[in-house]
Order: structure tokens, then C-alpha cells, then sequence
């Protein structure tokens, strides 16, 4: 039994050391990688600004300036990132669409259904929103649906009146509300 359990010990050893092994194996292919990931000839902004009293540019876009975690006026939750658009409610299947673009400063964003979508499969779709308040919530406006391409979604014309999102001005009815979820 003493031979059996100096087994078991040498054994978890071995595998630890393996373990370690494997680790710094991947760490260090992972430094080379990172290494030569660069290595053509083309000129690199080395950011000079701050030599040159220039203001700094900042080539790192914005994410989506709604993204987070919403209740629904309608009961609903409903979950913004840069790259997803999930609306959730009770007793319905969950709705995800994929962000394709965003602009900020338009209040716009482009959405693509999901190919097992139950409406338009694989469609465009183009979103408005109101800037949000200061608790963070906002209304939105679905003001295209449907569309075959995201740039067909994108010069869509269509537009909401905002003046009153509680009560109308998407396509007749009210806009959703969203507001943070705590």
C-alpha cells in the first residue's frame, strides 16, 4: 500500500510538471507569435503627437454608446453590446440579432437577424435611438426591417418622430423605452 500511494504521488507530480511544461510551452510560442505578428516594411505611426505638442489621436473607435443591460416598457430584457442586440421576454423565444455597425453620433445602428430567425431570416434592419437620459435610459425606434443588405439598411430614408417616443412616432405606435436594469 506505502508503494501504491509514492505511485500516486509521483504520478500527480509528473502530471503537474506536465502541466507546467505545457504552459510555459504555449506562453512562449505565444511571445513569438506576438513578435513576428508585424513584420512587414510599412511605415508605423509612432504616435510623434507628444513630441510635437500635437493632440494625441485616437484611432480606437467608440463602442456603442447604449451598450448594457435594459428593462423593456414592454417587460422585457433586452442586452446592447458593439457586436449584439438580444431582446428576451417571458414565454418567447429570445430574439438575437447581430450589431453589423453603429454610429454614435446618428443615434443609428445596423442589425442583421439570425439565419434561424423566425421574421427575415439573415435581414438588415436599421435601429434609431434618443440619447439617453441621466439614469441612462432611452427610447428606440426600429425604422427599417427586413432589408437584403446592410447598405440597403443603411441609406434607408425612413424615419421616426421622436418628439413624443412615450406615445408615438415609430411607424404609428409608441417607441420602446429601455432603461438600465439593476
Amino acid at each position: 500500500m506505502f508503494s501504491n500511494r509514492i505511485s500516486a504521488q509521483d504520478a500527480r507530480a509528473t502530471f503537474s510538471r506536465s502541466r507546467l511544461l505545457a504552459l510555459l510551452a504555449a506562453m512562449i510560442l505565444s511571445m513569438g507569435l506576438v513578435a513576428c505578428a508585424d513584420d512587414d516594411d510599412t511605415p508605423q505611426d509612432n504616435n510623434t503627437a507628444v513630441e510635437n505638442n500635437d493632440p494625441v489621436e485616437n484611432n480606437t473607435p467608440a463602442g456603442i454608446e447604449i451598450a448594457g443591460v435594459y428593462e423593456s416598457n414592454f417587460g422585457g430584457t433586452e442586452t446592447i453590446s458593439d457586436t449584439a442586440w438580444v431582446t428576451e421576454s417571458e414565454g418567447f423565444a429570445a430574439i438575437n440579432t447581430k450589431v453589423d455597425s453603429f454610429d454614435n453620433d446618428a443615434n443609428v445602428a445596423i442589425t442583421q437577424n439570425a439565419e434561424d430567425a423566425e421574421y427575415s431570416p439573415n435581414a438588415f434592419n436599421k435601429v434609431v435611438w434618443t440619447e439617453p437620459d441621466a439614469a441612462g435610459a432611452f427610447y428606440y425606434c426600429t425604422v427599417a426591417f427586413g432589408l437584403a443588405t446592410a447598405e440597403e439598411a443603411a441609406a434607408d430614408e425612413t424615419v421616426a418622430d421622436d418628439s413624443d417616443p412615450a406615445n408615438a412616432g415609430c411607424a404609428g405606435f409608441s417607441w420602446t423605452q429601455l432603461s438600465p436594469k439593476a
